[in-house]
């Protein structure tokens, strides 16, 4: 029954959450005829984080406005610490704060597992698709997507040494992580065009935009599926104040690492002992629900160096000036422009990534250079679980980093 002060619609698909894979879901199945509701917790995407550099800040300074600011519970491993677990809250995901890095996965990580159509050969043509590369089509690269992949408008001067002595070390140069080679030491190709920040928030959902059965709400904060005979059919959300909902044919649940397992939790599809004892009726009994959290844990080692603060007031007016005659210039970098890509171990899929980034000190301004060390393959495995059946309150986020030994063994690797 519908209470007072809540509204209801419907459509043939209800979406959750306006990040990559939503806005490009959403986008297809508006072009199959579908009517199709994207819903979003975060606000609009905002043009002034087309500017790279200015998106990076944005989000540093300013995490609640722009990004579920969250942190995992206490690490073991990690002598106790709570680790950042930032999530993007926006139109566009995270993929509309991030550092616009365009990596696809080793094409062994695709193939092992095993799965008929999800081999890297199965998926590659859908990788193409995607891009409007600016190097053109080739086997590899597709030139008419929605999504351009360009490489760098600005580099920092630091970025070629890194190259350079990665290869006197013996790694081999790859012109292209995403083309025959996707491992060695280069740099990185980004989610660019000339200059301007590219993502699926604004390609696809202008195209989306092209059918009248489409609709996007923004602050629509997601608290329960609908469920009944077995099937999920709608959601309730609440926006401006007013509990609403959304009957629909399909739902499709794509609110993030830990935004859809929590979701699932809330609605009573979960580990039943645990739903019972926070007083959730369950719908269905599902102990893998939030089991199986992983994340490359990433350390960085950090370098004071003397060329003096990139964000000194008169490199900045400089920097205006080349962004906005050319697009290029310090506001177009996205602070991480090269990495070597490796494996420690004999296996073919790397195991270790050093990238190099630069970033300022926040106390005293002085510029610093990251090597920052991430382990791609990590066999520690965690959890996300509910602290609490209200739908504000984040649950608690377990990655489980450095469970597993060879975690470890790979970081120290990396950082030595």
């Amino acid at each position: 029954m519908t209470s007072p002060g809540q509204t209801r619609a419907a459509c043939d698909t209800v979406v959750v959450g306006a990040g990559s894979a939503g806005c490009i879901v959403a986008a297809r199945l508006a072009a199959r005829g579908e009517s199709v509701t994207l819903l979003e917790a975060g606000g609009p995407y905002r043009r002034i984080l087309d500017i790279p550099l200015v998106s990076l800040w944005a989000w540093l300074r300013r995490p609640d406005r722009y990004c579920w600011n969250q942190y995992t519970t206490e690490q073991a491993a990690l002598g106790g610490r709570r680790v950042w677990f930032p999530a993007g809250r926006i139109t566009g995901g995270s993929s509309a704060l991030n550092a616009m890095i365009y990596t696809r996965g080793h094409p062994a990580s695709y193939d092992r597992w095993g799965v008929p159509g999800w081999g890297f050969q199965d998926l590659l043509p859908y990788h193409r698709r995607a891009e409007e590369y600016e190097g053109g089509r080739s086997p590899y690269h597709g030139s008419d997507g929605p999504i351009a992949v360009s490489r760098a408008r600005y580099r920092y001067p630091l970025a070629d040494a890194f190259v350079r002595a990665s290869a006197e070390a013996g790694i081999p140069v790859t012109d292209d992580f995403n083309g025959a080679t996707s491992h060695g030491t280069g740099y990185y190709g980004l989610a660019m065009r000339r200059g301007v920040r590219s993502l699926p928030g604004k390609s696809y959902l202008a195209l989306a935009r092209r059918h009248r059965g489409f609709r996007h709400e923004t602050g629509a904060f997601v608290t329960r599926l609908v469920l009944a005979g077995g099937r999920a059919t709608g959601v309730r959300f609440i926006r401006e104040g007013r509990e609403r909902e959304v009957r629909a044919g399909r739902v499709v649940l794509s609110a993030g690492t830990v935004r859809s397992p929590q979701l699932l939790m809330l609605s009573g599809v979960g580990p039943a002992d645990a739903l019972r004892r926070l007083g959730i009726d369950v719908v269905a009994d599902r102990a893998e629900v939030g089991i199986g959290l992983q994340d490359q844990l990433r350390v960085p080692v950090a370098f004071l160096h003397d060329a003096g603060s990139p964000l000194r007031p008169d490199r900045l007016v400089v920097a205006g000036m080349q962004y906005l005659f050319a697009r290029r210039g310090l506001l177009a970098s996205n602070v991480c422009d090269a990495a070597s890509v490796v494996s420690l171990s004999s296996g073919a899929v790397p195991d270790v990534r050093v990238a190099i980034r630069w970033r300022v000190f926040p106390e005293t301004g002085l510029p610093l250079v990251d090597l920052e060390v991430a382990g791609l393959q990590p066999r520690s495995r965690g959890r996300i679980t509910l602290r609490s059946a209200d739908p504000r309150e984040a649950p608690d986020i377990d990655p489980g980093y450095l469970g597993e030994p060879a975690d470890r063994d790979v970081l120290f690797g990396g950082t030595t």
